[in-house]
């Protein structure tokens, strides 16, 4: 009983630290992608057409 107890706590900490180095993964990721973004519209705003976003779609 306390074998698979401390098994399934082991078990437990090993998907918990996956999930949480995922969700750091993630949030990095984002936050790149924000910064980027932040950047790109500066540019745009400053002139560089060429980093502008394309313009939305116009609704039919």
């Amino acid at each position: 009983m306390a074998q698979q107890v401390a098994h399934d706590q082991a078990e437990f900490a090993e998907e918990t630290a996956a999930y949480e180095a995922e969700k750091a993964r993630v949030a990095a990721m984002s936050a790149e992608e924000r910064m980027k973004w932040e950047a790109d519209a500066a540019a745009c705003k400053a002139g560089d057409t060429t980093r502008c976003a394309a313009p939305a779609p116009k609704p039919r």
